[in-house]
């Protein structure tokens, strides 16, 4: 399938499926400061290298659990390609923001520390199990003004309005298990929506994520939507408008 889809770039696909991922923390704007995390890193003798705003990349990958400042929520795993995605809402202090597809929280915590712990995330799932990931996550980074909604069976939305709107279809975290995550701060193209074959797409093209910026134009209401969609490859996809997301949030 993978041949099929992409002649000319199938076998580079599936060897960084092969490759051991780099391990990327995202610093907690909130406790600390990525410089000041870096030097606590590199005084214990643990190589990393600073990536994008907040994101630390460990060379030497091992238990988080015995990483500075991870028992302290100083520091949480987050791909780097998964911390691009929340700033492309530019969320301001007292906004309300839907994650639609929450778990297992690094989106949502990112979302609530953008917003200084002084906004409103509606975190949804489909399974309760999902969702105590995410909250047990806002426990041991001290975030605040995060609901968690589980979806029922027919998939009604939490009531809106909202300000902004996630929408992680498949969840990028978990949606690809086994398959090398290629965001480590190479090949991030901004503005040239390719993919490997060179074909078009409508979107911002992330090794590991597509985000694609939206407006509500059909129910009358100026409501930004991120939507990340990533296939289980590692190479991205993305949808031409999601209004099917903009008329729930809208509601």
């Amino acid at each position: 399938l993978v041949k099929a889809e992409y002649p000319n770039a199938w076998t580079d696909i599936l060897d960084a499926g092969n490759q051991r991922p780099p391990l990327t923390l995202r610093v907690n704007r909130r406790k600390s400061l990525r410089e000041g995390e870096v030097r606590t890193y590199t005084e214990a003798g643990i190589a990393c290298r600073p990536i994008g705003a907040d994101g630390i990349v460990v060379e030497d990958p091992r238990s988080v659990a015995a990483l500075p400042g991870f028992s302290e929520g100083r520091v949480s795993v987050q791909d780097y390609g998964a911390q691009l995605a929340a700033p492309f809402l530019a969320v301001k202090d007292g906004m309300r923001v839907l994650d639609a597809c929450a778990a297992p929280g690094g989106k949502t915590t990112h979302l609530a520390e953008l917003m200084d712990n002084r906004g409103r995330v509606t975190a949804c799932d489909i399974e309760q199990k999902r969702l105590d990931t995410v909250t047990s996550l806002c426990h041991r980074l001290g975030i605040k003004g995060v609901e968690t909604v589980l979806i029922p069976e027919n998939g009604e939305p939490p009531p809106g309005p909202f300000d902004a709107a996630l929408v992680d279809v498949p969840c990028s975290n978990t949606g690809g298990e086994g398959v090398r995550r290629v965001a480590d701060g190479g090949g991030v193209e901004f503005g040239e929506s390719v993919d490997p074959e060179g074909r078009a797409r409508p979107a911002v093209v992330m090794p590991d994520v597509a985000v694609h910026r939206a407006g509500d134009g059909d129910v009358g209401r100026a409501v930004d939507i991120v939507a990340v969609l990533a296939l289980p490859t590692g190479q991205v996809a993305a949808t031409d408008r999601a209004h099917h997301v903009a008329a729930d949030v809208g509601a």
